[in-house]
C-alpha cells in the first residue's frame, strides 16, 4: 500500500511538473532576446551550451562577422535549431528545478536534523517523489538535453524506487540513497544558475549567483561523498556485497557528473579565482 501510495503521487507530480513547464512557455517568460545573446555569447566567450562545455553539441553559431540585424532576423525556431540544448524548455526546466528544490530543502533540513523513520517515513516519501518528479517529467517535457543529463534523470528514478521498496530505512542502502538526495536538495541554487547562463542580466549578479553556487555545491559534494563512503565501508546494511557494488557504480555516475558541473561553474567563477590567485 505504501508504495502504491508513492508511486501515484510520484505520477501525479511528474504530470503537474509537465503542465506547469509548458504554461511557463506559453506565458512567454524566456524569450527570443535570451536565445539570441546566447547565440553571440557562445561563439565569443565559448561559453557553450552544455554543462560539459563540448564544442560539438553547437550547430551553426553564428560567425562574429556576422552583422547585427542579420542576428536579429532569426525566428526563435532558428535560433533554438542552432542551439539545441541551451533553450527555453532548458531555462524553464531549471528554473522551476531550483525553486522546487529551494522550498522543500526547509522541512528537510528538520526532519534530517530529527530523523526518526517512525515518524517521517511517509513525509520523507512524499518530499522524495516531489524530487524525483522533476527530473522524470523534465526528460519528457525537454528531450534536447546531453546524455549524461539524461543519465543522471534515469538512475534517479531507478534509485528512488529503490529507496521506496525498503521504505527509507536506515540499515539499507535507501537510507544513503536519502541522504545523496538531502544534499542534493541543498544545492538547489546550482539549478538557477545553470538557468540564467547567457542570458540579460547584470554581470555583477551572475558572477555572485555562480560564486556562491560553487561553493555551496562543492561543499555538499564533498559531504556527500564522504557520507557514501563512510556508510559503504563502515556500516552493516542488510544488502549483499554485490548489491554494493552495483549501487557504487550507479553513485558513480552521479558523482561524474557532479564533478564536471563543479569544474563548469569554477571555469565561470570570478570572485573565488581572484581567492585563489
Amino acid at each position: 500500500m505504501y508504495m502504491l501510495f508513492l508511486c501515484f503521487f510520484h505520477l501525479l507530480f511528474s504530470y503537474a511538473f509537465y503542465l506547469l513547464y509548458n504554461k511557463t512557455i506559453q506565458n512567454n517568460y524566456f524569450n527570443v532576446n535570451n536565445l539570441q545573446l546566447c547565440l553571440q555569447n557562445s561563439k565569443t566567450n565559448k561559453k557553450y551550451a552544455s554543462t560539459h562545455n563540448y564544442p560539438d553539441k553547437l550547430n551553426d553559431i553564428p560567425n562574429e562577422d556576422s552583422t547585427e540585424n542579420s542576428t536579429e532576423n532569426l525566428t526563435e525556431n532558428q535560433l533554438v535549431g542552432n542551439n539545441k540544448i541551451l533553450t527555453p524548455k532548458y531555462r524553464t526546466v531549471n528554473l522551476i528545478k531550483s525553486i522546487t528544490l529551494g522550498i522543500i530543502s526547509i522541512p528537510i533540513i528538520y526532519f534530517s536534523k530529527n530523523y526518526d523513520y517512525n515518524d517521517y517515513i511517509y513525509i520523507i516519501g512524499f518530499m522524495g517523489s516531489i524530487y524525483s518528479a522533476i527530473d522524470l517529467s523534465s526528460m519528457f517535457f525537454n528531450k534536447d538535453i546531453h546524455n549524461s543529463t539524461l543519465i543522471h534523470h534515469l538512475l534517479v528514478q531507478i534509485l528512488y524506487y529503490y529507496a521506496v521498496y525498503f521504505e527509507w530505512k536506515y540499515n539499507t542502502l535507501a537510507f544513503s540513497i536519502y541522504v545523496y538526495s538531502v544534499f542534493s536538495t541543498f544545492s538547489y541554487l546550482v539549478n538557477g544558475r545553470l538557468a540564467i547562463r547567457n542570458m540579460k542580466i547584470n554581470k555583477t549578479t551572475e558572477n555572485i549567483i555562480n560564486d556562491v553556487s560553487l561553493l555551496i555545491y562543492f561543499i555538499c559534494c564533498c559531504c556527500n561523498w564522504s557520507f557514501q563512503l563512510y556508510y559503504l565501508l563502515f556500516v552493516p546494511i542488510v544488502e549483499p556485497l554485490y548489491i554494493k557494488f552495483i549501487y557504487s557504480s550507479l553513485i558513480s555516475m552521479i558523482i561524474y557528473d557532479d564533478i564536471f558541473l563543479i569544474k563548469y561553474l569554477y571555469k565561470n567563477s570570478y570572485y573565488l579565482k581572484l581567492l585563489h590567485h
